[in-house]
């Protein structure tokens, strides 16, 4: 498939995202420490391309949008136990309806 290399920065990012919740034991809404962590995680080693930021901060805004930061917990756990674990059919969904929108494809 020709945007799984995304996967694995997708991975990190979502493995940042909530490391950067702060001393909040059980944080209730996404944050912008959030926002950040994520996109440069997701942005790591893609050079100076800002189709791939559009991409990582499409992503992020349908994150926020659509998957609740509970669940998002629940997949960090997953990765932090085993960082090949697959990312849900609805966080992929979410990256590649970005990568189209955000490469004109």
């Amino acid at each position: 498939m020709r945007g799984r290399h995304w996967l694995g920065p997708l991975a990190v990012a979502a493995l940042v995202l909530l490391g950067a919740c702060g001393s909040d034991p059980a944080p209730t809404a996404y944050s912008a420490e959030n926002r950040e962590a994520f996109i440069a995680a997701c942005t790591d080693n893609a050079g100076d391309s800002r189709v791939v930021r559009d991409v990582c901060e499409c992503t992020w805004d349908r994150i926020e949008a659509n998957v609740a930061l509970t669940d998002l917990t629940s997949i960090e756990e997953s990765l932090r136990l085993d960082a090949l674990t697959p990312l849900p059919d609805e966080v992929t969904t979410l990256l590649a309806e970005c990568m189209v929108t955000e490469s004109g494809l």
